[in-house]
C-alpha cells in the first residue's frame, strides 16, 4: 500500500509518500516540505499545494491520503478561535483537493495517535518537535534523505546550517504516513467520509 502522509499549516506542508513494508521498514517514496507563509490568501495557497500534490505523486499510484488531524482544541499561546478556524478550513480544502485529484480516500489521524502508534515516547520537559523530528532522522527509511538546509546569514548562528522551519512538518507527515502504513487497512476507510 502507498500512503501520502500530509501535515497541513497555512504555514508550512509536510507530504510524504511511503509505501509500507514490514512493522521496522516501510520505503520511502519521496518526502518534501513547502513554505506557504509568504503566498496570501486561501485560493492561492490552495492552488500552489495542488500542484505540489501533483509533482509529488506523479508517477506513482497513491492508495489513501492519511493527513494529520487539524487542532479541535485551545492550546496555551498557541491558537485562538480564528486561528483554529483557518487551520481546520485549510485543512478540509486541501484534504478535499487531494480527494479529487488523486481519486483515493483520505484518512484523518489525531498526531497523538500516530505518535502513540508508531511507538515515540516523548519527554514532557523536551520541545515536542523536537523530539519527533530527531525520532523521524533516526529512522532507517529517512537516514539516506537529504534535508533541506540553508546557511544562516544574520544573528549569533550566521554561517552555520540549519535545518529548514517545513522540516517539523515533513516530520509530521512522515509520522502519519508511518502509523498509516502499520494501522491502517484499506478495506476498512470509508470513502464516502471526506
Amino acid at each position: 500500500m502507498i500512503i501520502l502522509g500530509l501535515d497541513i499549516s497555512t504555514s508550512n506542508v509536510g507530504m510524504v509518500l511511503l509505501e509500507s513494508g514490514d512493522s521496522q521498514r516501510h520505503k520511502l517514496i519521496k518526502a518534501n516540505g513547502y513554505p506557504i507563509s509568504s503566498i496570501r490568501g486561501l485560493y492561492d495557497k490552495t492552488c500552489y499545494i495542488r500542484e505540489k500534490i501533483l509533482e509529488i505523486t506523479d508517477g506513482v499510484k497513491v492508495d489513501v491520503v492519511v493527513v494529520e488531524e487539524s487542532l479541535m482544541s485551545f492550546r496555551r499561546a498557541h491558537s485562538s478561535a480564528g486561528v483554529i478556524a483557518i487551520l481546520n478550513r485549510f485543512n478540509g480544502i486541501v484534504s478535499f483537493v487531494a480527494r479529487d485529484v488523486l481519486k483515493v480516500p483520505v484518512h484523518f489521524v489525531p498526531s497523538m495517535t500516530a505518535r502513540k502508534g508508531c511507538g515515540i515516547k516523548l519527554d514532557k520537559q523536551l520541545d515536542t518537535k523536537t523530539q519527533i523530528f530527531d525520532w523521524v532522522k533516526a529512522r532507517p527509511e529517512m537516514t539516506e534523505y537529504s534535508w533541506p538546509t540553508r546557511v544562516m546569514k544574520a544573528g549569533s548562528k550566521k554561517g552555520e546550517t540549519v535545518f529548514e522551519g517545513h522540516c517539523l512538518d515533513i516530520s509530521d507527515a512522515f509520522v502519519v504516513a508511518c502509523w498509516a502504513c502499520s494501522n491502517l487497512n484499506i478495506d476498512e476507510i470509508d470513502e464516502t467520509i471526506c
